[in-house]
């Protein structure tokens, strides 16, 4: 008999062995590590952390992983930007945070940001991880918008294109209704 040989995962963190790594990220990291047994305060939310990888540059997820900063720091981040009113900035000394103030009400016009944090992932020389509390609708609708403006998308191209990476995004019906806005106006400007 042959032995096959097997690809020995090495954890990104802490350099251990473990046959639970996860590449789904690019890079291995135990369970060990992404649990990060130190606690944080507590918090209203108790969701797992999620994280996914919409691109080269940009990772979308809720607000749990932002509390991951050995994970963080292991996947390249060097830049937050936080799309919600109630959440905290957890390690201003290892990061650079852009935080907006919104709530996820389909009344908020979340249309007057695409500008600003579109700067802010462009000008970012590192990774940029947005989040929201969960990471479905206020920070996917972020990120929507920056795909369809750096990648030339039409609204449904780019949802699409995101929820391809991460199932769970679902903007809600106002986000939707401006996203849809945002494309004429981006078709627009192709015209000039």
């Amino acid at each position: 008999m042959q032995s096959e040989d097997k690809e020995v995962l090495l954890c990104k963190i802490c350099s251990k062995i473990d046959p639970l790594c996860s590449t789904k990220l690019g890079i291995a990291i135990c369970a060990i590590c992404w649990k990060d047994k130190k606690p944080h305060g507590n918090s209203y939310f108790t969701w797992s952390p999620e994280i996914d990888k919409i691109t080269d540059k940009i990772y979308l997820g809720n607000e749990e992983t932002q509390k991951r900063k050995l994970v963080l720091k292991a996947l390249g981040i060097t830049h937050i930007l936080v799309m919600g009113s109630g959440l905290d900035i957890h390690y201003p000394k290892d990061f650079t945070y852009k935080k907006i103030e919104i709530d996820d009400f389909y009344s908020e016009n979340i249309a007057k940001y695409f500008e600003e944090t579109y700067q802010f992932i462009e000008e970012a020389e590192g990774k940029v991880y947005v989040h929201c509390a969960a990471g479905i609708s206020r920070s996917a609708s972020i990120v929507i918008a920056y795909i369809m403006r750096k990648m030339g998308k039409n609204f449904e191209e780019a949802m699409d294109f995101v929820k391809e990476k991460r199932n769970c995004v679902s903007p809600n019906y106002g986000f939707v209704k401006q996203l849809c806005e945002f494309e004429k106006h981006l078709g627009e400007r192709q015209k000039l």
